[in-house]
């Protein structure tokens, strides 16, 4: 088996629109189908689109690197016992399936705002629920 990118439109009974999903990994066509249960009664109709191109030896890390799929900030909280140091919440992959929240301290070297994009979050901890990244900045010290 090769390594492949695949892209995946369902549509299930009860639903106003299909969902569209992607896979990259080592699988085939029948895999697909068992892994997302297309055989399922409640799926109408499936389609199964292979996405092909230039290869990537390490599709997350190359993702990554496109722009705008760097990490955005979405809450800032100056101060507290280190003057210098600047808490925030931000975003990465904003608006995908694999979209997490990380919660960490700026570099400081400019006066960041909400919804800059910036290369690093210092001392990162990472969650997939925005409530307990807001809860986390609340209580920072």
């Amino acid at each position: 088996m090769e390594y492949g990118h695949y892209e995946i439109t369902i549509k299930e009974t009860g639903r106003e629109k299909p969902v569209s999903t992607e896979y990259h990994g080592f699988i085939n066509h029948e895999g697909l189908v068992s892994f997302f249960g297309l055989k399922e009664p409640d799926v109408e109709w499936y389609d199964i689109r292979e996405i092909t191109g230039q290869q990537e030896e390490n599709p997350k890390e190359a993702a990554e690197m496109k722009p705008g799929s760097g990490v955005f900030l979405l809450a800032l909280k100056r101060g507290g016992k280190d003057r210098n140091t600047t808490r925030c919440i931000g975003v990465h992959r904003l608006g995908t399936p694999g979209m997490e929240f990380i919660m960490g301290r700026t570099d400081n070297v400019r006066k960041y705002q909400p919804s800059d994009e910036i290369p690093y979050i210092y001392d990162a901890e990472y969650t997939g629920e925005l409530q307990k990244a807001v809860y986390w900045l609340q209580h920072m010290e």
